[in-house]
């Protein structure tokens, strides 16, 4: 008997199981203040089994893109922030596309061409 045509379907199934134990497991969260005068709170979140991106600025959704990086290495996500007092943000999610089911995935965080963070799932 061939069980390659439902392999697929069993792999799907072993994600969401791992999901609804952990559903943590594989997001990506980073929280930033940007400016002097005028500060605002920066907050980038990637789910990465809803393949979804957002960002919230004062706790008020601005982004909301589905993820398309699942065979890219290196997205990039750039915004800018302030009215008075702007900032350049631009969020780097890095990963390997080859080892994709075991990679560690990185979130590199810039202000201003500044590295501001790190993060690693």
């Amino acid at each position: 008997m061939n069980y390659q045509p439902i392999m697929p379907y069993i792999n799907l199934a072993q994600h969401l199981i791992g999901q609804q134990r952990n559903p943590e497991a594989r997001r990506l969260t980073s929280t930033i203040i940007v400016g002097y005068q005028e500060q605002h709170e920066v907050t980038y979140d990637l789910n990465y089994w809803e393949s979804i991106e957002r960002v919230y600025v004062d706790r008020t959704l601005v982004v909301t893109k589905p993820m398309r990086t699942h065979y890219v290495q290196v997205h990039v996500l750039e915004l800018m922030v302030g009215v008075h007092e702007k900032h350049h943000v631009r969020y780097e999610y890095d990963r390997e596309v080859w080892n994709y089911k075991n990679c560690p995935i990185y979130l590199r965080v810039y202000v201003d061409g500044y590295l501001i963070e790190t993060k690693e799932v």
